[in-house]
C-alpha cells in the first residue's frame, strides 16, 4: 500500500467529511491554514487514510488537528503527516511548531497518548504555569445568551468592530492602548479582534483565535481597566458567535486574562481542566 500526502485546496475541503468534523473543515477554508491530506493508493483506488491541519499563529505554526483512520493506522500515516508538518515549518531558525492537549482528545486519542506520540518526534513538554478554564458550546447554546434591549443599543454605540478589523483599525488601537508591539496587534486574525470605543479613537480590544471547534479566547485590554468596558468586550465576543454556536465545541480562557472574573459573571459554567503543551523549535 502506497501513502500519498497532498495539500487540499480549498475547493476540497468539504469532501472530507469522514475525516474531521464541521468546524474543522470550516477552520481549513481561512488563509492562515494548511490541510494535508494522506491517500492510500491500493488497487488503483485512492482511499482517504488521515489528515493533519495546522494554522500559522504569532510566527509559529500551531498543530489543530492530527486523524487517522482506525482501519489504516499501523501503516505509519501519522508519522508520515507529522513529519510534513515539522518539514514545512521548521525551515528557518527560530521556527517553532506547537500542540497544546486539552483533557478532551484531538480526533480520538487521549492527550497523553497524542503527548507520547508527538515526543517521538521531537516534541518536548513544556511547563504550564496558568490555569486553563473551559465551557462547552453546547453549553452556551443552550444559555443563548439574550441582551435587553438597552445592552444591545449600548453595544451597537460603543462597538467598533464586531470581528471585522481592517488594517488601519489595528493599527489605531495600538496607538489608543499605547501598545509597543505593533507587530503583534497587526498580526492578529482580523475576523476575531474586537475593539471598543468611538470613531477612531479605541479604548479596548478582545482577541481570538480559531482552531477547528475551539474558540481561544487570548487578550483583553482597556485604557481605563474599567469592568464595564471588559464586559462590553466579552458580551460583543460572545454575541458575534451566537449564530454558528452549534459549529463551536468549547471556548477555552486563561487565568491571566480573566480581568477579574467578568467572564464568569456573564457565564458561570467555565470549568478548569488540565492541559499539555508540546513545543518543537529549529
Amino acid at each position: 500500500m502506497d501513502i500519498i500526502l497532498k495539500r487540499a485546496e480549498k475547493n476540497e475541503i468539504y469532501d472530507l467529511g469522514d475525516l474531521a468534523d464541521e468546524a474543522v473543515l470550516e477552520k481549513a477554508l481561512e488563509p492562515d491554514t494548511a490541510t494535508v491530506v494522506a491517500y492510500a493508493h491500493e488497487d488503483g483506488t485512492d482511499l482517504h487514510a488521515g489528515m493533519l491541519q495546522y494554522s500559522h499563529e504569532e510566527g509559529s505554526a500551531v498543530l489543530n488537528w492530527l486523524y487517522v483512520a482506525p482501519e489504516l493506522r499501523g501503516h505509519g500515516i501519522g508519522a508520515k503527516l507529522v513529519e510534513y508538518l515539522l518539514s514545512s515549518s521548521l525551515s528557518y531558525e527560530g521556527a517553532c511548531v506547537s500542540a497544546r492537549l486539552y483533557d478532551f482528545s484531538m480526533a480520538d486519542l487521549y492527550p497523553e497518548e497524542m503527548a507520547t506520540f508527538l515526543e517521538h518526534f521531537g516534541f518536548e513538554r513544556a511547563v504550564i504555569d496558568r490555569d486553563i478554564y473551559c465551557i462547552k458550546g453546547k453549553d452556551l447554546f443552550v444559555r443563548n445568551l439574550r441582551l435587553s434591549s438597552k445592552m444591545q443599543e449600548e453595544l451597537e454605540r460603543s462597538v467598533i468592530s464586531f470581528g471585522d478589523c481592517t488594517p488601519d483599525m489595528l493599527m489605531n488601537a495600538a496607538s489608543s492602548l499605547k501598545l509597543d508591539d505593533v507587530g503583534r496587534i497587526l498580526s492578529a486574525d482580523r475576523k476575531h479582534s474586537f475593539l471598543l470605543g468611538k470613531g477612531s479613537s479605541v479604548r479596548g480590544m478582545l482577541r481570538c483565535t480559531k482552531s477547528g471547534g475551539t474558540v481561544y479566547l487570548k487578550e483583553i485590554m482597556t485604557t481605563d481597566k474599567n469592568p464595564e468596558s471588559m464586559e462590553k468586550l466579552v458580551m460583543a465576543f460572545f454575541t458575534s458567535f451566537r449564530g454558528n454556536m452549534r459549529l463551536i465545541d468549547r471556548i477555552i480562557v486563561c487565568e491571566d486574562i480573566l480581568k477579574g472574573d467578568v467572564i464568569f459573571r456573564i457565564f458561570p459554567g467555565f470549568t478548569r481542566i488540565e492541559s499539555i503543551l508540546l513545543t518543537k523549535r529549529n
